[in-house]
């Protein structure tokens, strides 16, 4: 086994021996070739290091260069800024100078100011401008200067608690630009009490609208069903709420709302509505508004809300209607002021919001301004929006220079609207149903520009346009004034257009009113005509004397008498010349004032014309009522109101024209009264989806559902009915008609005209021509009728002339007409020869003597019928109807030949006419000259002379006369034995009222 082993181990070294030697020499090799490997990265590392120092280096050198390059932008880029900042703050400089100037005087008057206007929001708000201006420039700031208080001597709140700017947004929303609507919409929005706005026309109403529609706005009114609960929503959730419509009584649930009843429970604010308790929303906000011209408001409702007089000034709307005017006829002027006007306001609101903005940032600063890039970018852009807006405001003043020229030519039309509007807003002091609205007045204006004839002058165009919508005011009101106020209305817009002309001298019109009162007897000098001058005819003359123009008329009366007599005793003193100088020196309206003082029951005559001479003929000339031309004016949502009178009944003449024009069958006619509310809603929302008419009569009798008819009426606008769908009412005058009714409808009166001439239109227009050829007996009967329409007119004219002319008055109408002429057509047509008898009895005696009562009335009443109704009527030519020669029956001939002749009638009827004394007028006439003075009256403001003075002088000094006047002490006891031998029962009296008399005498004179 060794010997195997050696001999194995021999053979195995012979193999690993050169081997091993092979390994120890590879191994010298590579420590050779590893000491020469470490010595080569030793001398890499070297460079390595060597590198990286040079690395490092580099990048320290550029890490250097690349701070001083942003140091060099950034010094850069602030000193821009700076040579933009000190640019734009030197580009503020001169503005922000003069603010601060402005800011700094008004600081130091702010303590008055404040006063003055915490007085106006509280005070100010039922008041028209001139009472407010007499409030604070005449009251308030002197008391205020005199206590040492500073305060600006010319304070306008309207500027002091509002900006430009937000004055622009309310005028580009509705409001008027006028600065007393400013000063309301002030107080609308600054009071911290709610507003409750007297808006008789509705421009609070519209402007609100428009003003809180972006917030989401509830418009509400008491006659809704869900109206609180839509008042609690919006409390709850921050919107406004407009509770419109409102009377002189406000619902009591409003109560907590008006009183700000608002309670605070953690964060939560509450407010109690009955048994609910609501989260109050501070963003809610409660506008009140009233349609009534002038309401009476308890305490408690006045002393939670901020009243507001919103109704419309003169010079507001005659800047409304002269934009309507311009737009009209300058369309392209007009459209270029808007938009420079809108142009400019948005310049210059951005331009105050980039100044808020700058002093914010100004203000909030923290570092460096330089550092602050949006404050230098606002400055910048403020510079450039300043710019912009001064280059605009340029362009804009000289450009609107020139629109304002050419608008300023159109002018005179507005001040003649404007001053017309307003003599139809008197109007509703004479009667509650005269109520106008300004949107239908609008609507009237605007078809007077389009139909007025056309003219390249614009003197002569404008002359047109007044001329045209003068008479189309006229036209249009009378139709809905009763015939006692048609000449009144006439003569008040003669009136005052003559005042717009400075053609009135408002004292003598003063006087003309009011007459003269002589307080102090002893001093006023002795009546020279006592024989013929009535002593209240004197005390008007020797009042008479203080005016400058009547300077020595008196004189005039004590030297001439007997002239004066023969002018006093003229039939027309109107139009005989007067004593002397006097017929040159007195004008028209002078000379009225003249009757009025002697002659009043010729004022009527006088005042008829004053009326022609200056206006024309045809303002004295009502046009006769016809319902084709008021139904040719009305639409589907326009409701069209007969204004009743007693006696008449307007379904007959309703029924005759429906049938003439294709409606007969589509008339729905239903007379009001308890149970009836259901059908007429019924009526009206059927007539509305069939095209019918409904007529609804009486509605004075259902007064309680008046509110529901006001919302039906209302809801026309956006219901669209039938375009052939017509709303019909009647009504008596009443003060709790909707007024929002009578100013959207279309008013009729159905009283017969006043005159002859006026009752024989009337009766010939309701004529048709089948009608006035259906007899067969034509001559006869067209002469007859003439007869009957012409003693028809002189039963209902008679009434005028009071007991002299009926003892009893009586109701006769068109419904007695229209019996007897039925009976004369079948009478005719029955019998070869006329049947005078049965006529007179069946006309006279059994119709229109049916209403008579006393028997002298009657044997008046069978007078009259036989001197109409008689051989010689159809027979004589031109037959005599009464003494005068002017009223006949005309030659046989056409309908249209029998209106021409009674168009050629005299406009004032003589007594005669009626077989009247000339004297039986004047009890008449004096009695409506009483009328018309005393209704002209309640719309003259108070006219002080200017050697008066003030109001409160002239009070002081008449009742200086007055106490001057009153008798010293009556001496009982001499009066007493006076009477001790007449044992009178009077005289015991006559002691008692001297007691009295002293007793009173003694407070006086303390």
């Amino acid at each position: 086994m060794w010997v195997r082993a050696m001999h194995q181990y021999g053979l195995i070294s012979k193999t690993v021996a050169p081997k091993r030697e092979k390994l120890r020499e590879a191994m010298l090799s590579l420590d050779k070739k590893q000491s020469a490997l470490r010595e080569a990265q030793a001398r890499l590392q070297k460079v390595i290091d060597k590198v990286q120092a040079l690395k490092s280096q580099y990048d320290e050198s550029v890490s250097t260069k690349e701070r001083l390059r942003e140091e060099s932008e950034s010094l850069e880029t602030k000193l821009d800024r700076a040579a933009k900042l000190v640019s734009g703050l030197s580009g503020e400089r001169v503005r922000w100078e003069a603010s601060v100037a402005v800011l700094e005087n008004s600081i130091s008057l702010l303590i008055g100011d404040c006063v003055v206007a915490a007085g106006f929001l509280s005070y100010c708000g039922p008041f028209n401008s001139d009472y407010r201006n007499a409030l604070v420039l005449e009251t308030w700031i002197p008391k205020i200067h005199q206590l040492n208080v500073p305060c600006s001597d010319d304070f306008a709140c309207s500027s002091f608690l509002s900006e430009p700017t937000e004055v622009r947004e309310w005028s580009m929303k509705g409001l008027p630009a006028d600065s007393f609507s400013v000063e309301n919409g002030v107080l609308v929005t600054r009071g911290r009490r709610w507003p409750l706005i007297v808006d008789p026309q509705a421009q609070a109403n519209k402007w609100i609208k428009n003003l809180e529609k972006d917030r989401g706005l509830r418009v509400v009114d008491m006659k809704m069903a869900d109206w609180m609960r839509t008042m609690e929503n919006a409390i709850q959730f921050g919107n406004p709420v407009l509770l419109q419509d409102i009377l002189e009584e406000v619902d009591p649930a409003i109560e907590p709302i008006l009183s700000k009843a608002i309670t605070k429970r953690g964060n939560r604010m509450m407010i109690k509505l009955g048994d609910k308790e609501l989260d109050y929303n501070p963003e809610f906000k409660f506008y009140l508004t009233t349609k009534l011209s002038n309401p009476h408001y308890p305490p408690e409702v006045s002393t939670k809300t901020t009243i507001v007089n919103f109704a419309i000034k003169e010079q507001g709307l005659e800047d409304q209607l002269l934009s309507i005017v311009v737009k009209k006829e300058r369309s392209d002027l007009e459209e270029k002021k808007t938009d420079l006007v809108i142009k400019v306001a948005q310049g210059k609101s951005k331009l105050t919001e980039l100044e808020d903005k700058i002093l914010f940032l100004l203000s909030s600063a923290t570092g460096s301004l330089l550092d602050d890039d949006n404050l230098v970018r606002t400055l910048q852009s403020s510079k450039v929006t300043s710019e912009e807006v001064k280059a605009q405001i340029r362009v804009a003043e000289q450009t609107e220079k020139s629109i304002d020229a050419a608008r300023e030519g159109y002018r005179p039309i507005a001040f003649r609207s404007s001053l017309l509007y307003f003599v139809l807003n008197d109007m509703a002091a004479v009667d509650p149903m005269y109520q106008f609205s300004l949107d239908s007045y609008f609507s009237l204006f605007i078809r007077s520009i389009e139909k007025s004839p056309k003219s390249d002058d614009i003197t002569e165009r404008i002359k047109h346009i007044n001329e045209f919508h003068t008479y189309a005011v006229y036209r249009n009101t009378c139709r809905g004034l009763f015939e006692k106020h048609k000449l009144l209305f006439a003569f008040h817009m003669c009136v005052k257009i003559l005042e717009g002309m400075k053609k009135v001298n408002r004292e003598e019109y003063s006087f003309f009113l009011k007459g003269g009162t002589v307080l102090n007897k002893d001093q006023q000098p002795p009546n020279p005509a006592q024989e013929w001058l009535p002593d209240t005819c004197w005390d008007h003359i020797t009042e008479l004397d203080k005016l400058p123009n009547f300077r020595d008329i008196m004189s005039s009366f004590e030297q001439s008498p007997g002239d004066w007599f023969d002018w006093y005793l003229a039939a027309q003193p109107e139009k005989t010349p007067l004593v002397g100088d006097w017929e040159n020196k007195l004008n028209e309206l002078q000379r009225l004032v003249l009757i009025r003082c002697t002659r009043s029951d010729r004022v009527i005559f006088a005042s008829t014309s004053f009326i022609v001479n200056n206006l024309g003929p045809k303002f004295v000339e009502p046009p006769p009522f016809d319902l084709g031309t008021v139904f040719n004016d009305s639409k589907e949502t326009t409701p069209l109101i007969f204004v009743l009178s007693p006696g008449i009944d307007p379904i007959s003449s309703l029924s005759q024209f429906a049938t003439q024009i294709g409606m007969g069958s589509k008339l729905k006619s239903l007379a009001l009264g308890q149970g009836q509310s259901v059908i007429a809603s019924r009526m009206i929302e059927e007539g509305m989806r069939n095209g019918d008419w409904v007529f609804l009569a009486n509605c004075h009798l259902m007064l309680s559902w008046m509110p529901t008819l006001e919302k039906i009426v209302e809801g026309l606008q956006s219901s669209s009915p039938h375009k052939d769908f017509r709303l019909w009412l009647s009504s008596y005058p009443h003060p709790k008609f909707p007024i929002s009714i009578l100013q959207n409808g279309l008013k009729m009166t159905t009283e017969p005209p006043r005159g002859l001439k006026a009752n024989l239109t009337r009766l010939y227009n309701g004529i048709t021509e089948s009608q006035f050829g259906r007899c067969t007996k034509v001559s006869k009967y067209k002469k007859l009728l003439f007869s009957l329409c012409y003693f028809h007119s002189v039963l209902v004219e008679r009434r005028k002339f009071g007991t002299l002319g009926w003892n009893i008055p009586y109701d006769f109408n068109e419904s007695d007409f229209e019996i007897s002429e039925n009976v004369l057509s079948l009478y005719l047509d029955t019998s070869e020869e006329t049947p005078w008898d049965a006529l007179k009895y069946l006309i006279a005696e059994a119709n229109y003597g049916g209403r008579v009562t006393d028997d002298w009335d009657f044997r008046l009443l069978r007078t009259y019928i036989k001197a109409y109704f008689c051989e010689d009527a159809i027979t004589a030519a031109n037959f005599k109807l009464s003494a005068l020669p002017t009223y006949r029956i005309p030659d046989d001939g056409s309908l249209q030949s029998y209106k021409d002749y009674i168009n050629s009638l005299p406009n004032v009827d003589d007594p005669l006419a009626f077989g009247q004394h000339n004297n039986a007028d004047i009890s008449a006439q004096i009695q409506e000259t009483s009328i018309l003075l005393d209704t002209l009256s309640l719309f003259a403001p108070q006219v002080l002379s200017s050697a008066t003075g003030s109001k409160d002088t002239y009070v002081l000094k008449l009742a200086a006369e007055l106490f001057e006047a009153v008798p010293v002490e009556i001496d009982r006891e001499i009066t007493s034995k006076s009477k001790e031998d007449d044992p009178s029962a009077l005289n015991v009296f006559l002691l008692q009222e001297i007691d009295r008399f002293n007793a009173l005498d003694e407070v006086w004179l303390t």
